[in-house]
């Protein structure tokens, strides 16, 4: 039987970075942000999934979270509260991710992602990298069901 994906914690670095900017800080506050970043990242790394990351079928089942991510999650702002930071985050994100499918395709030369898989997902950064930065102007539409849903189908 299979494990339960990853557990997101609802806390990080980036609300303590935030928590920064704020007037009148508490030093407990801040450290209860900064904890719980570290307690998510024990929970991460102690999750059996971890552990699974030596077979192909957990690459594909992150590549699958990571697709939702980006559609449900993250081009709402609720990762990225700073809507300045969005598009520019999100175009380092996807040329990280695209790095990650290069390592995995010579990982594992016998389950690679596809040359259609490859060739859109390129497309996705080349049209994000076409956007604006303003996060206001940025397509999610287009977005999701040019690039994201058929990726996902791919993927599956």
């Amino acid at each position: 039987m299979r494990s339960l994906p990853y557990k997101r914690e609802g806390a990080g670095l980036t609300l303590a970075a935030l928590y920064l900017e704020e007037k009148n800080i508490e030093k407990d506050t801040l450290l209860n942000l900064i904890q719980a970043s570290i307690n998510a990242t024990e929970i991460f790394a102690a999750d059996s999934i971890t552990k699974e990351l030596k077979i192909y079928q957990s690459f594909y089942l992150c590549n699958r979270l990571f697709l939702l991510n980006l559609s449900a999650i993250y081009t709402t702002g609720f990762e990225c509260p700073d809507t300045a930071r969005i598009i520019p985050e999100l175009r380092l994100i996807l040329d990280g991710v695209d790095r990650i499918y290069t390592a995995f395709n010579k990982s594992f030369p016998e389950r690679p992602l596809t040359g259609h898989y490859l060739t859109l997902y390129k497309k996705l950064l080349a049209f994000v990298n076409m956007q604006s930065l303003n996060y206001s102007e940025f397509d999610n539409f287009i977005f999701i069901k040019e690039f994201i849903n058929p990726l996902f189908a791919i993927n599956q």
